[in-house]
């Protein structure tokens, strides 16, 4: 079964149209920034330009409970329509202990101010992936279910996800390419450390910089202003599938280097 919508118009997944192979699971707040001014999203503008991501330096710091895949797909449904807004893995050390920013109430983004966390809650950031069939634009279901049947292991297959295209999806020059962010509810709440050892080990295929605990996770829209059409129909939705939640298997072999490398000082985000 799967809800999806175009731009953040319909109604947000309700947490009461329960599978039937859910797994209760701990709430856990998620880190969500809000800049003072940047847009963290592409505008298409009427004369034909796009402006890119702004530049931001100084975030608000909020946080939002989740508890599910479909908590989780209804809070970032609600983020699509906020354009200076976005999350990160990391939590924050506190206002006593972080680093100000340069507006009164704002924070730096850094790791100083945010420490690595345990988290349910997991991102894929697909992006130059070419699938060998469907339309990256008219059928992303189909394309993310084909990525994660040829790049990731099998118990991705039947996990319940979230999903959102990318600014960029659907432009000219990258039409046949599936550019989309793909969230999971995971069975073992993971660090970013631990997910950024099994992408290495995973491949090219899964970009690893979204597993750093300060990296910007996007979860806004573009902007099309008029006279500027989105080529997207549907951006975002939620797919059900045998099991809200994803058993990621990380070898332990992976979790013991990670270890060593945290207690000798020798891990550091790239």
């Amino acid at each position: 079964m799967s809800t999806n919508e175009k731009g953040a118009s319909a109604k947000a997944p309700q947490s009461d149209t329960v599978n039937s192979h859910s797994n209760c699971t701990t709430a856990e707040k998620l880190t969500i920034l809000e800049t003072v001014g940047p847009l963290l999203t592409k505008v298409y503008r009427s004369d034909g330009s796009v402006d890119s991501y702004g530049d931001a330096a100084s975030f608000k710091v909020r946080e939002k409970e989740v508890r599910d895949i479909v908590t989780l797909s209804a809070l970032l449904t609600e983020l699509q329509d906020k354009p200076q807004r976005c999350q990160i893995h990391g939590k924050f050390v506190g206002k006593d202990k972080a680093e100000p920013g340069r507006v009164s109430g704002t924070y730096v983004r850094n790791n100083a101010n945010f420490i690595d966390q345990p988290l349910s809650s997991f991102m894929l950031d697909i992006d130059k992936y070419k699938p060998d069939f469907g339309d990256p634009v008219e059928e992303p279901e189909l394309c993310i279910d084909g990525y994660l049947r040829k790049v990731l292991p099998k118990e991705f297959w039947d996990a319940s996800y979230h999903w959102q295209l990318s600014s960029s999806a659907g432009q000219p020059s990258n039409r046949d390419t599936l550019k989309a962010h793909v969230w999971f509810w995971l069975e073992t709440p993971r660090k970013c450390s631990e997910l950024y050892e099994w992408a290495k080990l995973i491949g090219p295929q899964v970009d690893k910089a979204v597993y750093r605990r300060a990296q910007i996770r996007y979860t806004a829209n573009p902007i099309f202003e008029e006279g500027r059409e989105d080529p997207v129909p549907v951006r975002s939705g939620l797919v059900r599938k045998g099991s809200d939640v994803l058993a990621l298997v990380i070898d332990d072999a992976v979790l013991a280097c990670v270890f060593r490398a945290i207690v000798t000082g020798d891990f550091a985000e790239a």
